[in-house]
């Protein structure tokens, strides 16, 4: 992980051979922001298509996105985006397959053009060995990034539960977890269709009421100050699971 503009001198940017450290031309508006860089045999080859790279915990994270599934099975991956920071600007997409002791990197596209890049074939065993030691090995990340992210693995099985199904878990502040919770209820009118107005007027289109209606509970609790990341960790689970979401203290507007 580096900050957005950076050049980490060990490794070999094919853009700017011979000029490792800051970017001073580094035009992003991502200042402060922080990119996944990607190394393949010591060259930062994604950066022959441009962009940044993803923030780290959308590829660094539980659900494991760069470790493929079962031999024969692959997966479409987003890596980089638009040097803005917004991937729906522009980003660049690989197909990642396993196929006996060996992972491939192939079928680089942006949106549907490919893209001149690779293919690259990894040893399966060493390739998952570097996969898991960057997901373990985070100094980038803030205290409160790191609760979140425990929070998220404890409260992880209650996703898709009903009438209340966990959602997400961050920090948007150094001293508070915010936590996400859908309310599901019955929807008395699923089923049951509703006139619409459609393109330029027309008549004949519906709508179909959903089975289920639901209700985001957002709450933000407090980081404690003992320094035992195991301690806050266990209060907000607890409070989370022993409180109804709709008593749960909420963020400042400030912080939305």
């Amino acid at each position: 992980m580096v900050h957005v503009g950076e050049r980490p001198d060990q490794f070999i940017d094919p853009t700017h051979p011979g000029l490792p450290g800051p970017d001073e031309d580094d035009d992003s508006g991502l200042v402060g922001g922080r990119e996944l860089v990607i190394a393949i045999d010591g060259v930062l080859e994604l950066r022959r298509w441009g962009g940044v790279g993803m923030e780290p915990d959308v590829l660094l994270n539980p659900e494991m996105p760069l470790l493929p599934g079962v031999p024969g099975q692959s997966a479409e991956v987003l890596v980089q985006r638009c040097d803005c920071g917004d991937v729906g600007c522009g980003s660049l997409s690989v197909t990642i397959s396993r196929e006996g002791d060996a992972v491939t990197w192939s079928n680089f596209r942006e949106g549907n053009v490919q893209v001149d890049l690779g293919p690259f074939t990894f040893d399966g065993a060493e390739y998952e060995s570097e996969l898991r030691r960057a997901h373990d090995d985070r100094p980038w990340e803030s205290r409160a990034e790191r609760i979140a992210r425990l929070v998220t693995d404890q409260l992880r099985p209650e996703h898709g539960a009903r009438p209340l199904s966990f959602e997400w878990a961050t920090s948007w502040s150094a001293t508070t977890v915010e936590v996400s919770y859908f309310e599901y209820r019955q929807n008395p009118a699923a089923g049951q269709t509703q006139p619409l107005d459609g393109p330029n007027g027309q008549s004949g289109w519906y709508s179909m009421e959903p089975d289920e209606l639901f209700d985001q509970h957002i709450g933000s609790f407090p980081i404690g100050e003992t320094g035992s990341d195991e301690a806050d960790v266990s209060e907000i689970v607890h409070l989370v699971r022993t409180t109804h979401p709709q008593t749960w203290p909420r963020s400042n507007t400030a912080d939305w």
